[in-house]
């Protein structure tokens, strides 16, 4: 049995009142949400804290949850929403649609997210400290809004009507982000290149590729 299997497994078993069950999806989970709530927030202690109320709020509604084979997504979600609440309570101008952001030149970004779901493994061509650099480097270009949703959609891979729904906003609004996110990475890798890195995949994918790893590493 896989973990994505024990957690389903487990997920079934909590909703039916098995206590031991929710220790041990704690256990399997918590360091892979930490490691998405970090680098939502981009601060220890504020994850956290997020975390902590993410399980609070996901064991006690766990009635809600429909299908158990899509706790860890649903978890993610639960995570997103309370470190998108965090980083607004911070700054109430994040996350509003005060202004239009369809300004995708009349492109799907989604449609133009370079080598995102392939196999190959660019983050292997760089030493550990250098994929550290890199995370860091690339997710500093990106606005709050935009972190957020490249994380959800690409890392907790969520859909757009989730995503939407978790934000409060809209699809096309999602998509702007996701392709003013693409944008912001290409121009931070040009300026990366003129420091000696050098990026063989496009700067999304590779972003993508090194926190996949960080997940599992």
């Amino acid at each position: 049995m896989n973990e994505n299997q024990e957690i389903t497994r487990l997920a079934e078993q909590a909703k039916a009142g098995n206590r031991e069950a929710f220790s041990r999806l704690y256990e399997l989970t918590y360091q892979d949400k930490y490691y998405i709530a970090k680098k939502y927030l981009k601060n220890p202690t504020d994850a956290e804290d997020v975390l902590q109320d993410a399980y609070v709020s996901a064991f006690t509604h766990l009635d809600q949850l429909q299908d158990p084979a899509k706790f860890s997504s649903w978890l993610g979600m639960i995570v997103a929403n309370r470190a998108k609440n965090l980083l607004q309570k911070k700054n109430p101008m994040l996350f509003t649609d005060m202004v239009t952001e369809d300004e995708s030149d009349g492109e799907d970004p989604l449609l133009r997210v370079e080598d995102t779901h392939t196999d190959t493994r660019p983050e292997e061509a760089y030493l550990e400290s250098e994929r550290s650099e890199l995370i860091r480097g690339l997710m500093d270009c990106l606005t709050d809004e935009q972190r957020t949703c490249v994380m959800m959609f690409y890392l907790e891979e969520l859909s757009l009507k989730e995503i939407a729904a978790s934000l409060d906003t809209n699809e096309n609004t999602i998509k702007s982000r996701l392709f003013k996110a693409r944008k912001a990475l290409n121009r931070k890798a040009e300026e990366m290149k003129k420091h000696g890195y050098v990026f063989s995949v496009a700067p999304l994918h590779l972003l993508i590729c090194l926190l996949r790893n960080g997940k599992t590493s």
